[in-house]
């Protein structure tokens, strides 16, 4: 069996206007809205860039979390704003201002993302149509018993040439639509500073002087005779205020983490569907029509390229040609070019 790759490429030779400048220079809101953000000539472009802005985010992200540490933050505040006579600590409400506005900021990213996704997809329902006839060179070179799978949002492949069943990883136009980066963006060390605070239920005291008061308060008490027992009263609220600052942080760090995997390809529903199909399967031929083989989709290649011992990637023209064979060398990926 054979398994087709069908990239953007695939579209363009049908004069389908699926380019992002051709969404761009559609509408001069979409100009000004998307332009300054998500420069680039083609998808792989466009991801690029989309990526690179929140790997850098997500390294700013990183930095601060790995110099958090609650129980110093806790007692800084304990610190500054005291204790009254019942061991209440007098300072009411806490949140963590840097995650929450790197939290923002990323949230500002994807949500423009997720607007980008809307709107290139009304603008693909709007301008496509497939009034024309089949490319007979890419006809003759497709087999109708094999896997499909499209990186397209467009339904060329069905409604030019027959194919049946063809996996969209990133979405159609029936349904929705994703652009995103590749995992090695999104991976996190989401480890953070200190977080860990003794339990209250997990603490025996005989004295007062066991645990440092930052973790407990006392009360003299005295016996009936007036001598001083040393008995020691149990400070919940610093472990409540505690638990509050890292309850405080866990919830931004844990916002964080979905926003990176929002446009992480990886983590994408319809990716993960396709891969679990077809994970038992070892291919004929992989061939791969259209697509530049650029670096956003290279960790979803590297999964598939072992299932077979033949692949086989179109290319434009020579400048092309030279590009991607230069991919392929770096990346230790033997592929046969073809000028279909």
């Amino acid at each position: 069996m054979k398994l087709y790759l069908i990239g953007n490429g695939f579209d363009l030779a049908h004069k389908l206007p699926t380019k992002y400048s051709s969404f761009i220079d559609s509408n001069p809101e979409k100009y000004e809205k998307y332009y300054g953000v998500f420069k680039g000539q083609d998808w792989n472009h466009i991801e690029k860039t989309i990526g690179d802005k929140i790997l850098n985010k997500k390294e700013e992200i990183e930095e601060l979390i790995n110099r958090i540490d609650a129980d110093e933050i806790a007692e800084e505040i304990i610190s500054s704003y005291g204790t009254n006579e019942y061991g209440e600590i007098e300072y009411y409400g806490y949140e963590h201002e840097e995650l929450g506005e790197l939290f923002d900021d990323l949230n500002e990213l994807t949500e423009l993302i997720e607007s980008f996704e809307e709107d290139f997809k009304q603008y693909l329902k709007d301008n496509i149509s497939y009034n024309f006839i089949s490319i007979s060179s890419l006809a003759n070179c497709i087999e109708q018993n094999s896997i499909f799978i499209s990186f397209n949002y467009t339904s060329t492949l069905e409604k030019v040439y027959g194919i049946n069943d063809v996996k969209h990883i990133h979405g159609n136009l029936d349904d929705r639509i994703k652009i995103g980066y590749n995992s090695e963006i999104s991976k996190f060390d989401m480890t953070l500073g200190n977080l860990d605070y003794p339990k209250f239920e997990d603490i025996i005291v005989h004295s007062k002087h066991d645990l440092p008061d930052r973790q407990r308060y006392y009360e003299d008490v005295e016996d009936d005779e007036g001598h001083y027992t040393g008995e020691v009263v149990v400070a919940r609220q610093r472990y409540e205020f505690h638990n509050r600052v890292s309850a405080d942080i866990n919830l931004k760090k844990n916002n964080i983490q979905t926003r990176l995997f929002i446009n992480d390809k990886s983590k994408f529903a319809a990716r993960i569907s396709v891969m679990k199909s077809i994970e038992s399967i070892l291919f004929d031929e992989i061939i791969i029509l259209g697509h530049s083989l650029g670096e956003m989709d290279h960790d979803f290649l590297d999964e598939l390229f072992p299932r077979s011992k033949i692949i086989k990637c179109d290319y434009y023209d020579e400048n092309d040609l030279k590009r991607k064979q230069e991919i392929a060398k770096n990346k230790n990926w033997d592929i046969e070019f073809l000028k279909i």
